[in-house]
């Protein structure tokens, strides 16, 4: 496995971590029950210029559909809070510390779960606007390309999105599984070779 680990002076292993921001600044700012299929601006990093590869269209990028009242209590919950910083009497009856709760642009993003554009889920408010993620946003921090194909409708897209192990940390997954295979390979040639 690889070494090292997750800090907010470091990052994953030895490169620095990318942020909401890093992730997602390049696409349009839509409202909820928005949509927008046009690109707000060329890649802003290397990552966007990753994840759009030849992509000429934006696909994918709507928002969930949020009535009078949750949009109401959206637009309390200030910038990295949660529903512990909304007033007590629009708090629902139960809930978790984490939900409600606004994401950050300049920080990395929690784990994405079938639920981001659910805010009484998770952490999965926009960072300024008063909607949860767009299906393209979700997808974006989980490192797929724009160009991925999700089948069916929009809480099935999530539900793949959200249960997917991210393709980036797959692909160093493997990298690593082949290079500890590799260096057993060799130890084992080197072996042999010293037995003969």
């Amino acid at each position: 496995m690889p070494e090292g680990g997750f800090s907010e002076e470091g990052g994953l292993y030895t490169k620095p971590y990318r942020t909401l921001r890093d992730a997602i600044s390049d696409l349009p700012e839509i409202h909820s029950s928005g949509r927008a299929d046009k690109y707000k601006a060329s890649p802003q990093n290397d990552y966007q210029k990753e994840m759009r590869g030849k992509e000429a269209r934006l696909t994918e990028h709507f928002s969930p559909n949020h009535g009078p009242s949750l949009l109401n209590v959206i637009s309390k919950v200030p910038p990295g809070g949660s529903i512990m910083d909304i007033p007590e009497e629009l708090r629902p009856k139960s809930y978790f510390a984490n939900t409600y709760a606004r994401l950050l642009w300049d920080k990395p993003t929690p784990t994405m779960t079938r639920n981001f554009g659910t805010p009484s889920s998770s952490r999965c408010i926009h960072p300024e606007l008063d909607r949860g993620l767009s299906t393209r946003e979700g997808a974006r921090l989980q490192g797929f390309p724009d160009g991925y194909v999700f089948c069916g409708k929009k809480g099935s897209k999530n539900l793949q999105i959200g249960n997917a192990v991210p393709p980036i940390f797959g692909f160093e997954i493997g990298k690593a599984i082949h290079e500890s295979l590799a260096k057993k390979y060799k130890q084992n040639l080197q072996e042999s070779d010293a037995c003969v």
